[in-house]
C-alpha cells in the first residue's frame, strides 16, 4: 500500500536515517519494546510484512527518542526542510480503529472512535481487507484526501463491541 508520495518520500528518509548508524541500537531496543508489547515476530508469519509496517509506524509516529524525549518523527521535523502542509499532515496522522464499509471504485471507512466516515483517495491503492472487516491503522489527511499508512492490523470479526465499550470507558 502506498501513500501520497509527498509523505513517502520522507518516511523512506526518516527509516534510512533513523535506523542504521548512531540509530541502529535505538531502533533495537524500540524493537525489543515494541514486540515485548505485541508479541513475538517470526519471519515465518503470514502476516510478518504488516507486523513490521505497523512497527515501522510506531517507531516514527509514537516511539520517543531517549535522547530527545521526543518521536523520532519530530526529531525529523525539526532537522530538516518540510513543506508546512506536509509537516502539519504528518503530525496530525490518527491512528484509531476502522471498520471497511465498501471496497470498489471508492473505499470508504469508518473511523469507530470517533463514528465517521470516510473515503480514501480516489488514487489509493487498494487496502487487503474486504468489506466488515476492522483494523487498527493510521490514517494521514492532506489536501483533504485520506491515505491510509500500511502498518494494518486486522482484528477477528466480532471484536467491534468490546473494543468500543472498552474505549469509552476509558
Amino acid at each position: 500500500m502506498s501513500i501520497a508520495p509527498e509523505f513517502q518520500g520522507h518516511l523512506n528518509k526518516i527509516l534510512e536515517e533513523y535506523t542504521s548508524g548512531e540509530y541502529f541500537n535505538q531502533l533495537i531496543e524500540a524493537r525489543d519494546e515494541y514486540f515485548g508489547l505485541t508479541g513475538v515476530i517470526n519471519e515465518d508469519d503470514h502476516d510478518y510484512e504488516a507486523k513490521m509496517s505497523s512497527f515501522n509506524d510506531w517507531y516514527i509516529f509514537h516511539y520517543l527518542n531517549p535522547n530527545s524525549k521526543s518521536t523520532i518523527l519530530n526529531d525529523y521535523l525539526e532537522k530538516n526542510s518540510v513543506q508546512s502542509e506536509v509537516a502539519r499532515s504528518l503530525r496530525d496522522v490518527t491512528y484509531s480503529l476502522f471498520e471497511v464499509l465498501k471496497v470498489g471504485k471508492v473505499i470508504r471507512l469508518r473511523n469507530l472512535l470517533q463514528d465517521k466516515k470516510l473515503d480514501l483517495a480516489k488514487d489509493h491503492v487498494e487496502i487487503s481487507c474486504v468489506e466488515g472487516d476492522i483494523f487498527t491503522g493510521r490514517l494521514i489527511v492532506f489536501e483533504k484526501n485520506n491515505f491510509l499508512l500500511s502498518g494494518l492490523c486486522t482484528l477477528p470479526h466480532g471484536i467491534e463491541k468490546p473494543l468500543k465499550k472498552g474505549s469509552k470507558s476509558s
